[in-house]
């Protein structure tokens, strides 16, 4: 009766007309007793005003949950008085039983009064009947970690059928100085507790503290509806479920563990290696192969990895690393961060040699003590010649073509024409001509310069063979074959590849000095000399007829 009397009370005041209010601001609630799972709603009137105010309501955050507010604004005329004003409506949840305040909340210039709320506590079976539809239960895999070190957290919402969940799921938690992963999705299954069947949703995380001390999991809410039958009466209402906050003492690094070694804790660690020189780890000088190392840590991040590949001896390899590949498997139980590094590798001397092992330390954070993991050292076969030492080879500068300016004498006539069609014929006439002699010189010009162009490459190309350099040579051909071909290095160098047997034979030859993986010799020698006669005499066979100077290109020393 008191409920419907209030809610009369605050229609009647929000009726009147506000030129018969003194009070700028009026509110009022829609009950002054509720109980504990109610809520009230909030009604304040700004008079005077449509302008609409955004209000503080953290003031209410000490005793009550703001569960929404609805803001209206009117306008009228009458009798040649103007009214207006604005209505907000904000509906409450208490967070507790007991006489609250609401305090005063400040609106533009003005300040509501402050009021009172009787909130009357559930009684003990309504609470019991609430906590046995709708709960929540959270475990952690330790109740102390290391620092940087893995703690599983997994929490359940049981709910009996009937009740309705708002809003979703909680996400992770924001806990303070920690990285969260969210291990796969959530789980949706159902169980049987106390002859009744609960629908369930599981969440799992992966916290990693990241300073040693205490660390606070706080605790989530999550809005739901109940149906209850209380004394006899059947309602729903509207209630909040919560965890319980957490304390995890984080330990600092052991003193135990190497100081001079990067801090790694795991629950287990792997480590392989693949090495693509054939189960007999016999090679030639020159021949690429793939070192290719994985590292698996389990209960942990990627992130914490340590690099891997450690540098080689340039007199004997010559090792060309890719950037190392990060990733974690956060779909299990337990994240795994797994780190890969991958490097292509050449021989460069003969002999016998040895690619170093990896030796990885750890903590072993079930067996509290000092693991390591390591790849022995592999031992390689190189068979064939040492190759020579690259050298940077600065490709020569090609000055642009230089274009003479000429004047064309003028050819001064006397026409002898009695009309204008013949002075316009032999005008035309003139221009075609003059065109003509204009590109005859531009195209001579050209060619002349691509000529001696040519041969200065050519030149500088036989200078460079007296170097017996595989990798100078190759690199002077390829500034002649530009030339050559007029076209761009690649394109030249594989149009030479194409022009004829020796010269596929004679360029997979200098590739070799490049460090390519064809099985072809890498020094020069009489054989290679006379493929490079060949492949030249053949290139040039296609423009001139004086090829058989050519073997003179590669004298006898």
């Amino acid at each position: 009766m008191v409920k419907h009397l209030t809610h009369l009370i605050l229609a009647i005041m929000l009726a009147i007309p506000t030129s018969a209010i003194q009070a700028q601001v009026i509110s009022l609630l829609s009950s002054e007793a509720i109980e504990e799972l109610e809520s009230v709603r909030l009604a304040i009137r700004h008079v005077g005003t449509r302008q609409s105010e955004s209000l503080d309501l953290s003031v209410l955050n000490k005793d009550f949950h703001v569960m929404g507010t609805n803001t209206s604004s009117q306008y009228q005329y009458v009798n040649g008085q103007a009214e207006s004003w604005v209505d907000y409506q904000i509906t409450l949840q208490p967070k507790r039983a007991g006489n609250l305040i609401i305090p005063p909340i400040k609106v533009g210039n003005e300040r509501t009064k402050a009021m009172q709320l009787e909130v009357r506590k559930l009684t003990d079976s309504a609470r019991a009947k609430i906590n046995a539809l709708i709960f929540y239960e959270q475990e952690f895999s330790n109740d102390e970690v290391y620092v940087q070190s893995q703690l599983l957290m997994t929490r359940k919402l049981y709910y009996l059928d009937g009740v309705q969940l708002y809003g979703g799921q909680p996400g992770a938690p924001e806990v303070d100085d920690a990285l969260v992963v969210t291990l796969g999705e959530n789980k949706n299954t159902s169980e049987v507790r106390n002859g009744k069947s609960y629908g369930v949703i599981e969440q799992r995380y992966a916290i990693f503290p990241q300073s040693s001390g205490e660390l606070l999991v706080p605790p989530i809410q999550l809005s739901a509806s109940v149906r209850l039958i209380d004394r006899g009466r059947a309602s729903r209402k509207a209630v909040r479920v919560s965890t319980q906050s957490q304390q995890i003492n984080v330990l600092p690094i052991p003193q135990d563990f190497p100081k001079d070694q990067p801090w790694l804790p795991a629950l287990d660690l792997t480590l392989e290696q693949k090495i693509g020189t054939g189960p007999a780890q016999i090679m030639a000088v020159g021949e690429n192969f793939s070192r290719v190392v994985e590292l698996n840590v389990y209960g942990n991040t990627g992130a914490v990895a340590p690099p891997l590949l450690g540098e080689l001896d340039e007199r004997i390899f010559k090792q060309y690393p890719e950037p190392a590949t990060i990733e974690d498997d956060i779909n299990g139980s337990t994240t795994v961060g797994i780190r890969s590094e991958t490097t292509d590798i050449v021989a460069v001397q003969p002999g016998t040699h040895v690619i170093p092992g990896i030796e990885i330390y750890w903590w072993d954070t079930q067996a509290k003590e000092v693991k390591q993991t390591k790849i022995e050292t592999v031992v390689l076969t190189v068979e064939g010649q040492p190759l020579a030492e690259i050298t940077q080879i600065n490709p020569v500068t090609q000055a642009p073509p230089v274009i003479k300016e000429f004047q064309t004498p003028v050819m001064r006539r006397t026409l002898d024409y009695r009309d204008n069609l013949g002075a316009i014929l032999l005008g035309l006439v003139f221009l075609v001509v003059l065109w003509r002699l204009i590109l005859w010189f531009y195209q001579t010009s050209a060619s002349s310069t691509q000529s001696s162009q040519l041969r200065k490459a050519k030149n500088a190309y036989i200078v460079t063979l007296r170097s017996e350099d595989l990798d100078l040579i190759r690199a002077s051909l390829l500034q002649y074959l530009a030339l050559y071909f007029n076209t761009s290095s690649g394109e030249s160098w594989h149009k030479f590849m194409q022009s004829s047997p020796a010269a596929r034979a004679y360029g997979s030859a200098l590739d070799a000095a490049k460090y390519s993986v064809a099985n072809t010799q890498t020094h020069w020698n009489k054989e290679l000399q006379e493929l490079g006669g060949q492949a030249i005499e053949q290139l040039d066979g296609d423009k001139t007829d004086q090829s058989g100077h050519l073997p003179a290109l590669f004298a006898q020393y």
